[in-house]
């Protein structure tokens, strides 16, 4: 009993921010819920407030030691927001998500610009290097992704590395 105790409160010492966001999105959604839409400025302007700028500050805070990766995956948890809060609040009570709703747009181009030169450096750097399928793994480990994207990513570039051997051997066979 003591140990899963103490699993608890080591896995909410490192994800405190997964309750937390919890907590704000009940309270959000319940206060809308029974409060309604009175004010239906105010309502919209917290709720954009919490959901665009406070939950992806503090997811940041949160996994701020994953570095880069952290402000990457707070902006892409912003973009997310936007959308969803402008399912959330009724057409007729639209006055700030339509004006702030391209932002979501300029995050996501800059996240998808983001992710094609991480994704070019790292194939670059796997498929060039002639890293075996673990040592890729790793390498795309270590730069955050997920364990099992990573042994996808790992397969794929090593399809890439055998494609691109094939390629040299056929034009260095040309050429004599």
């Amino acid at each position: 009993m003591i140990g899963t105790n103490l699993a608890i409160r080591s896995w909410l010492s490192r994800h405190w921010f997964l309750p937390v966001a919890l907590a704000v999105a009940l309270g959000d959604l319940s206060s809308v819920y029974f409060a309604g839409w009175t004010d239906a400025r105010l309502v919209e302007a917290a709720l954009l407030f919490d959901f665009v700028v406070l939950l992806p500050c503090l997811y940041w805070w949160c996994y701020r030691r994953k570095g880069r990766a952290a402000v990457v995956q707070a902006v892409a948890l912003a973009c997310f927001a936007i959308w969803c809060t402008g399912k959330l609040i009724p057409n007729e009570h639209r006055y700030l998500i339509d004006s702030v709703g391209w932002l979501r747009y300029v995050g996501l181009a800059g996240l998808l610009a983001l992710e094609i030169k991480l994704g070019i450096m790292v194939y670059k750097a796997v498929v060039f290097s002639g890293q075996s399928k673990s040592d890729a793994q790793q390498t795309f480990e270590s730069e955050g992704m997920p364990p099992w994207a990573a042994k996808f990513m790992a397969f794929e570039a090593s399809l890439w590395r055998k494609a691109w051997l094939f390629v040299q051997r056929v034009f260095r066979h040309k050429r004599k």
